[in-house]
């Protein structure tokens, strides 16, 4: 403290913070609840809030258990400040308004006008005017009473002084009488006896015999009675002060049954704090899974809408058929994820053929593949014979095809590949050359709702349930999954299923669904002549197939203008939204 104000702040943190943790190492909490208040003081001054923050809270803790109201009441108004200097106003506000209600059961009016004045400037730099102002009141009020208090203190002191220097005044003047008095009487007899001792010893002896007896009378006399007025004054002052300590006594349990309550009251409001913010945290949540959700249902239903106004052709009976089966997915995923949360997956294990199993897979996402123009390649040197139950292994496979086909550009590139670990286990990859999964969420990715969780970084557009279905299905099946990824190059993820039989391969291997995109270039004459139509086409939903088929009947043209306008009727089987979005921005 020495060192504080003369102002080495580093030699105080120092020594403080030596002190604070051999305190806490003897768990004394007496202790500790000055040095903590000390050390988060020197650290908000330096600018340090958060640390300052944690040992004010042990302080806080330490003053608690003491029921240190006065040291309580400086803790919160302290947690306050450094609040303030983190700008996290809400807990600022929180900390110093429970320091207020404190100081003010409490008395301590130099905390309360602090904690009012800082209330007020937080208020301020919040553009609350009349909060401020009204804060501002209550400081100048509470500076009043600390200068009253400051006041009373000093004139009871004086008073004290006073009373206390004019009662040993007065035993000064009654010791000063008492001697001259015994002078004199002295000087008297000592002339009687010299005088009348030549006369009559006797007579003198008895006549100084009977002034001392009568003096002594006098003084006993005196004495009595003031012994008497004394006794009395302290009777007198003995009941006033027993009348005192029974008063006194009485606002004591009566100010600890209110600070009781206030405590309880002040637990309550952290708890429902708490609970408050976690609700909020929670209808967040909900909100953006919901929203996700959505999104996931969109695109399918929209090519079901759109295809279903049009003739009924083979390839859009297909496609409805697929858009049917992605959310068939996404439903049992939900359900499935919440059946064994809580009770064990049962699985019907029998051996397939991998090469069965892979192709039932990509024929469900086939139309995705051909609606992104997407290089699907699966490698392979070996036929293999896994132990796996086939619904649900399909279904892993479809989900990760199905995530990795949402996250790879127009005319991407999608590879399904094997590798054997030992004789036993066989590990499957699904790479993509999408956009990647960003670091900080890779250990999240197969959580239950991860990614609605992780959807403020502005980069996720589903719910994640697949990945989380994936994960519970292959461990029910003994086996391993995750992933490998570097931001912007692409994911690779990977999982194991039980080998039971493996045949080397005479042929080359398997490629499925190889598209070739072309790229569209439209001169400034074809832009100019498109644009009117693609105006109209805007104001229309991408399932709006009736409507945009009206419009582009109309469009005849050159070379690139038919591209274009064949782009367009592909999109409209789809339904992508996104690709629709894009041709019309071409221009």
């Amino acid at each position: 403290i020495g060192h504080y104000l003369d102002g080495n702040d580093s030699l105080a943190y120092e020594f403080l913070f030596k002190a604070f943790h051999i305190f806490k190492e003897i768990e004394d909490k007496h202790g500790l609840m000055y040095l903590g208040l000390n050390l988060g003081t020197i650290l908000s001054l330096n600018g340090r809030y958060t640390e300052g923050i944690s040992y004010l809270k042990e302080s806080h803790n330490s003053a608690k258990t003491y029921k240190s109201q006065l040291l309580i009441g400086a803790v919160l108004e302290s947690l306050g400040s450094a609040y303030h200097g983190l700008k996290e106003y809400d807990s600022a506000i929180h900390y110093f308004e429970r320091s207020i209600t404190l100081n003010e059961l409490t008395g301590n009016y130099n905390e309360l006008q602090l904690s009012t004045k800082k209330l007020s400037l937080i208020h301020n730099e919040l553009g609350n005017k009349d909060l401020a102002y009204n804060y501002l009141l209550d400081h100048l009020m509470a500076l009043d009473l600390y200068q009253s208090q400051k006041s009373e203190k000093t004139l009871a002191q004086m008073q004290t002084k006073y009373e206390t220097e004019k009662k040993e005044a007065e035993i000064l003047v009654l010791q000063k009488e008492n001697d001259l008095k015994s002078a004199n009487l002295k000087r008297k007899q000592s002339y009687i006896y010299f005088s009348l001792f030549a006369f009559c010893v006797c007579i003198a002896f008895v006549v100084v015999l009977i002034k001392r007896i009568k003096y002594r009378k006098r003084v006993n006399l005196a004495l009595h009675d003031k012994n008497e007025a004394i006794k009395s004054q302290k009777l007198e002052i003995e009941e006033k002060a027993n009348e005192l300590k029974e008063s006194n006594y009485q606002l004591q349990e009566l100010n600890e049954e209110i600070l009781q309550q206030q405590e309880e009251i002040m637990a309550q409001a952290d708890q429902l704090y708490d609970t408050n913010k976690k609700l909020v945290e929670l209808d967040h949540f909900k909100e953006s899974l919901v929203g996700m959700i959505v999104h996931d249902l969109k695109n399918p239903l929209n090519s079901i809408i759109g295809l279903s106004e049009i003739k009924h052709s083979e390839k859009n009976l297909r496609t409805i058929h697929q858009a049917g089966k992605q959310m068939l997915n996404l439903v049992q995923n939900i359900l499935d994820i919440q059946k064994y949360e809580h009770t064990k997956v049962q699985l019907r294990l029998s051996e397939y053929s991998f090469d069965k199993v892979i192709q039932e897979a990509v024929n469900q996402v086939l139309l995705l593949i051909e609606n992104k123009r997407l290089h699907l390649k699966i490698q392979k040197d070996k036929t293999f014979t896994i132990a796996v139950d086939m619904e649900v292994m399909v279904r892993v496979i479809v989900n990760l095809l199905t995530n990795a086909i949402k996250f790879s550009a127009h005319g991407g590139k999608i590879r399904i590949e094997t590798e054997i670990l030992d004789n036993e286990t066989l590990k499957i990859w699904i790479k993509d050359n999408g956009e990647g999964i960003p670091t900080d969420q890779i250990d999240s990715i197969f959580d239950r709702f991860g990614q609605a969780k992780a959807k403020k970084a502005g980069r996720i557009k589903s719910t994640g349930l697949g990945l989380t279905y994936c994960k519970m299905m292959v461990e029910a099946h003994d086996g391993e999954i995750g992933v490998i990824s570097n931001y912007g190059e692409g994911a690779s993820f990977y999982f194991t299923v039980k080998l039971m039989h493996q045949q080397e391969l005479n042929s080359v291997p398997d490629q499925i669904s190889e598209t070739k995109t072309t790229s569209l270039t439209l001169t400034i004459p074809e832009r100019a002549y498109l644009q009117p139509f693609m105006d109209i086409l805007c104001d229309f939903e991408v399932y709006e197939i009736s409507e945009i088929r009206k419009v582009i009947d109309q469009i005849k043209g050159s070379e690139g203008i038919l591209q274009w306008k064949k782009q367009i009727e592909q999109v409209l089987v789809s339904c992508d939204e996104n690709l629709y979005l894009e041709l019309l921005n071409k221009s």
